[in-house]
């Protein structure tokens, strides 16, 4: 469920008070909880797509659901670990995800009940996930293939690497050592010649693309869908745009600008990830944070690593250990 955002004044102040949050809103007083909704108890976790993330305890995945419930469990006699089912696992994405079994040592897609969907032949050695209905599969000696949802190949691709649809493109090279970047659409057809040194996905109608500079003088803008620069190249690094807002580097700092290259938070964290669900995880002198659209702190600067909020969650570490919190409001 998308979050509400808060319009914050210019005299916003913000009190701390244990595991609750302040805003003082248009001279209103908003107050926001921070929940530890399932425990530091993983090694591992992926986020959550389509109410579900992958948890992982001594080389185990299992999957779970948003109360801690699981929905794929590895086998236990007496508590003690004795066989998982996966050696790998994707994200949910459009109801399926991918897997690599530990038995049969092949990749197949499963839906959210654990049911194996397709089932790919052993050629296959690398896949990705499903967006816009398709998926790029990699068969040994190179080939790429694009599949649907019922394992059917829709595409065969001549390039070296291809990566997943956003916005009905996709992003490809020609090369496996000296790689440079176009993008092609789903019939497989160039549209954006390949010539990039470095180059994201689209999000938002828009990609961060990099000159042809050497080592140290390598800069970032962005493109539309025809090619044309939006945003100049003057970034040291870029992200992609998410929520009208991507995280780009200047000097050593990373900060946030607009679609029409605008800095809209200023240029102060050590790292950091996209906006989503109206918040973004920063990193100030090696611990992770929140921050919201106006560039508010929401929360103390206190886990060692943090991911970004999918569906209402974000993953975070405290103490060498996962779990997931929520942002409530009182």
């Amino acid at each position: 469920m998308k979050r509400k955002l808060f319009c914050i004044s210019i005299t916003t102040l913000i009190f701390f008070l244990g595991n609750s949050f302040l805003y003082n809103v248009n001279n209103k007083i908003t107050t926001e909880k921070i929940n530890v909704s399932i425990p530091f108890i993983y090694d591992d976790v992926t986020d959550f797509h389509n109410g579900l993330a992958w948890v992982k305890t001594e080389y185990c995945y299992e999957l779970i659901d948003k109360k801690g419930n699981k929905i794929i469990s590895c086998e236990r006699e007496n508590e003690q670990l004795i066989v998982g089912k996966y050696y790998n696992v994707g994200d949910f994405h459009e109801g399926l995800a991918w897997v690599y079994t530990i038995n049969e040592g092949q990749f197949r897609y499963i839906d959210k009940t654990g049911r194996e969907i397709i089932s790919l032949i052993p050629e296959y050695e690398n896949v990705g996930d499903f967006h816009e209905g398709l998926a790029w599969v990699n068969k040994k000696g190179g080939t790429k293939d694009l599949i649907n949802k019922k394992g059917e190949v829709v595409v065969s691709s001549k390039y070296a690497y291809v990566f997943e649809f956003n916005e009905e493109v996709a992003r490809v090279s020609d090369h496996y050592a000296f790689q440079k970047y176009g993008y092609i659409n789903k019939m497989g057809k160039e549209i954006i010649p390949i010539k990039y040194k470095s180059a994201s996905d689209f999000h938002d109608g828009l990609a961060a693309v990099s000159n042809n500079g050497n080592v140290g003088f390598v800069r970032f803008g962005y493109i539309n869908k025809m090619g044309k620069e939006i945003i100049p190249y003057k970034y040291t690094s870029a992200s992609d745009f998410h929520e009208g807002f991507a995280a780009v580097q200047l000097n050593g700092k990373w900060g946030f600008i607009d679609k029409k290259g605008k800095e809209i938070i200023s240029f102060k964290y050590n790292q950091e990830h996209d906006f989503h669900e109206g918040f973004a995880a920063v990193q100030s002198n090696g611990k992770w944070g929140f921050i919201d659209k106006n560039g508010v702190e929401i929360m103390p600067f206190e886990y060692t690593s943090a991911s970004d909020f999918h569906e209402g969650f974000a993953a975070v570490q405290l103490n060498g250990k996962w779990g997931f919190i929520t942002l409530a409001k009182q």
